[in-house]
């Protein structure tokens, strides 16, 4: 579980992290639960079904251009 404050030290979100499963030789959450403290009712969920390590990324991928491109 992760609480964000902002600069005034209020609550901002809480993050929470469930679900372990082992993926790829790994015990790791693959559920991420985000709720905005402002907007009640309201969250964010996102679920993990593959992961890969050690992939090579090549340093073009993070370009302006191919970040627009990706969306």
């Amino acid at each position: 579980k992760t609480m964000s404050y902002d600069e005034d030290n209020y609550l901002v979100k809480t993050e929470t992290a469930s679900e372990v499963k082992t993926m790829h030789n790994k015990k790791m959450p693959t559920k991420f639960t985000i709720i905005p403290e402002d907007d009640p009712g309201h969250k964010t969920i996102v679920e993990m079904v593959d992961i890969k390590f050690n992939e090579k990324i090549e340093d073009t991928f993070f370009s302006k251009q191919n970040m627009k491109r990706v969306r």
